[in-house]
């Protein structure tokens, strides 16, 4: 297994720059994917979108907000997740698929 620290992000990457998101505040980019939170008056809703293909998939509900301890165990949740996308890692890519600069 890699680390997946280097697999998080707090900026969006470039080549989703104009994007806007509905349903929630994105926390953390990883996988190809936003981490959104949304507050739900009696807590938060954990939601993973794909930035391409924008499939999206609960991940979780919690009555607290994310401990910075806890953002690296929804970054591999994001990760086992039908909505994941490739990782920064070019070997954990699909075969052929090359890292790009406007990737991350």
């Amino acid at each position: 297994m890699f680390n997946l620290q280097y697999e998080i992000s707090r900026e969006l990457p470039q080549d989703a720059q104009a994007r806007t998101f509905t349903g929630g505040i994105p926390i953390l980019y990883a996988f190809g994917c936003a981490l959104l939170e949304r507050e739900t008056g009696t807590g938060f809703v954990y939601t993973a979108v794909n930035l391409t293909t924008n499939k999206s998939e609960v991940l979780a509900r919690r009555l607290s907000p994310l401990s910075p301890r806890e953002v690296e165990r929804m970054a591999e949740r994001i990760y086992q997740s039908k909505v994941a996308g490739a990782s920064r890692l070019e070997t954990d890519r699909p075969y052929g698929q090359r890292i790009t600069l406007g990737n991350y």
